[in-house]
């Protein structure tokens, strides 16, 4: 089995899910209420999206209640946690993950949530050993970079919940270009994993 993806795939399976989760939380504090469309704000009033770098977690639906889309957004997000974490390696697993991630996205687990979980089912898809892996000089980069990338990518992401307020004022200005640098860091940091085992592999195999 390739440990960096393993290890890539249940980490970002994880997350995925304690973030969606949180969405299913917030959810249903707004209580038993139509939401204001297909696309709302998980985090109600007084909550200001164009005040709070993270927009007061904008989430989809197409549950027309908002307490029910979170208990939903909560099972289907624990179902991603469970699955990524310990049941991915199992026939189809990889389908069964991409699949919860999607129904995540349907049922108020924000974007971002569901977005890792695809990663992760993707990464998962490269778990078992590959018969001819395919190095080159980017995965060998990519391969001294891991578990590195994936350790500094989840500080960030610790520091920006830890201090949220004090560096809301900086994320907001740097305005979609926060989500897209944390989009790119995200996927690199992946792909370092893949790229890790992949030239493991090669550099294991004999020479002729």
């Amino acid at each position: 089995m390739r440990s960096a993806s393993r290890i890539t795939t249940a980490v970002l399976s994880v997350y995925a899910g304690l973030l969606g989760a949180a969405h299913g939380v917030y959810e249903i504090q707004q209580g038993s209420i139509a939401p204001d469309g297909l696309v709302f704000n998980a985090i109600g009033p007084p909550c200001q999206p164009e005040t709070q770098s993270y927009a007061c977690l904008p989430a989809m639906s197409i549950i027309p209640n908002l307490q029910v889309t979170g208990f939903l957004a909560i099972a289907v997000s624990l179902a991603v946690l469970v699955w990524g974490a310990a049941f991915v390696t199992r026939k189809r697993g990889s389908l069964v993950l991409l699949g919860l991630s999607i129904a995540m996205l349907l049922v108020g687990g924000g974007f971002l949530a569901p977005f890792y979980g695809i990663v992760a089912s993707a990464v998962s898809t490269r778990i078992a050993p590959q018969r001819r892996p395919a190095g080159n000089a980017v995965t060998r980069g990519l391969a001294v970079l891991w578990p590195w990338l994936l350790i500094v990518y989840f500080a960030w992401i610790g520091i920006q919940l830890a201090f949220a307020q004090a560096l809301n004022a900086f994320l907001l200005g740097l305005g979609g270009g926060s989500l897209l640098i944390e989009i790119a860091a995200l996927l690199i940091a992946a792909a370092s994993g893949v790229a890790y085992d992949t030239h493991r592999e090669k550099a294991a195999q004999p020479t002729l």
